[in-house]
């Protein structure tokens, strides 16, 4: 019922963080560049979540448990998951804000 395209940028960034979209495809979604970490950690930092990037990884790890990955996959890059595993971590990183 919002009207995105009427609202100003302030109001729309705040919008923005209770809106996001999970990509069907996880192979092109997910940056191969960026490690797990990475990629849960940057909407947290845009959006100012977090004090430092000790707590922005405490959190990426309480969102990874949240969808059932392992432990050690912050440190991973994307092509080391199966589909599947690709597409938990797309919704991680859309429950990150």
């Amino acid at each position: 019922g919002q009207d995105l395209l009427g609202m100003d940028a302030k109001a729309f960034h705040a919008y923005k963080r209770r809106i996001q979209i999970i990509f069907q495809n996880p192979y092109a979604s997910l940056n191969p560049r960026f490690t797990v970490e990475q990629i849960l950690s940057e909407p947290m930092q845009l959006h100012g979540i977090g004090r430092d990037g000790g707590e922005r990884r405490k959190l990426a790890q309480e969102l990874l448990d949240k969808v059932g990955m392992p432990a050690g996959a912050l440190q991973k890059y994307p092509h080391e998951f199966s589909g599947g595993q690709r597409q938990r971590i797309a919704i991680a990183r859309c429950l990150t804000l």
